[in-house]
């Protein structure tokens, strides 16, 4: 089963990357943006752009959004009264969409959960992560040449 064509995910993406970001940007804002960690931080060419774009859509965007582990944040008052917060949950942005109440309002009109799971769920988590390196590892290859 291969899934490229996102477009009918994409109110879901927003929402994941939302999460992901809202959780997340404080660790990753202190070590580099999570593209530039994968996609280096070298200039890419405009010729090369759509390269990249098919890559995003197809391996990088999924992985984000259904198959890499973030960690979510619960505030709480320490003695002082200083509101802290602890990193306790830790789920992919997908999983932490569906723990939402009403969940299902997100949702795109005429798109599920059950048929997100299909897609999220058809290859492990390590798997997907293998292929879109693999896919990185190509796409770099081609833009040196």
């Amino acid at each position: 089963m291969k899934y490229t064509n996102f477009v009918e995910f994409d109110s879901v993406y927003y929402i994941l990357t939302y999460l992901a970001k809202k959780n997340n940007a404080l660790a990753e804002s202190k070590n580099g943006s999570v593209m530039r960690k994968h996609l280096e931080r070298n200039h890419i060419p405009k010729k090369n752009a759509e390269a990249i774009e098919i890559f995003y859509e197809e391996y990088f965007n999924p992985y984000l959004c259904f198959h890499r582990i973030c960690a979510f944040a619960t505030d709480f008052t320490d003695k002082r009264g200083k509101i802290k917060k602890k990193y306790d949950t830790h789920a992919t942005p997908y999983e932490k969409l569906k723990s939402l109440p009403d969940a299902e309002t997100f949702l795109k009109k005429g798109i599920t959960f059950e048929q997100l799971d299909e897609f999220a769920y058809y290859e492990s988590d390590n798997e997907f992560a293998g292929k879109m390196e693999k896919a990185k590892k190509e796409v770099f290859k081609n833009l040196k040449s």
